[in-house]
């Protein structure tokens, strides 16, 4: 019984990913006049959209970038620790704070970054 669930789910997961290319929609020939023609607003703005936050937000979000990258080499410092440690009770914690630390340190950067964000699109950033 595990067994067909699991071959039912992987066939159901596989499918998906084969299937996914199919797109059922009317008029798949490019449209004959510009009458037809929808445009589209670009979701994500461009430059001339980021005003004075604009250079600011793409500083923050390199230092930001960084800094994250650090705090996950931290977390795979401590994990290394903590996998080496052969059963040294020192080099355990050693681990698990160093990973805790670095857990904190992920947590303060996304929030940082989105108390950022919100200040600069409510300062009208965006």
């Amino acid at each position: 019984m595990k067994l067909k669930i699991i071959s039912l789910l992987s066939l159901l997961v596989f499918g998906s990913l084969f299937l996914n290319n199919l797109v059922l929609a009317e008029g798949a020939s490019a449209p004959s006049s510009s009458a037809n023609v929808i445009s589209l607003e670009n979701p994500i703005g461009s430059e001339k959209d980021a005003g004075l936050f604009g250079p600011v937000m793409k500083i923050v979000n390199g230092l930001l970038g960084i800094i994250g990258a650090l705090a996950l080499v931290a977390f795979v410092y401590g994990g290394y620790n903590w996998l080496i440690s052969a059963g040294n009770a020192e080099k355990v914690k050693t681990g698990t704070t160093t990973m805790i630390w670095a857990i904190l340190g992920l947590f303060l950067i996304f929030s940082s970054y989105a108390i950022l964000k919100l200040i600069t699109d409510a300062l009208g950033g965006r």
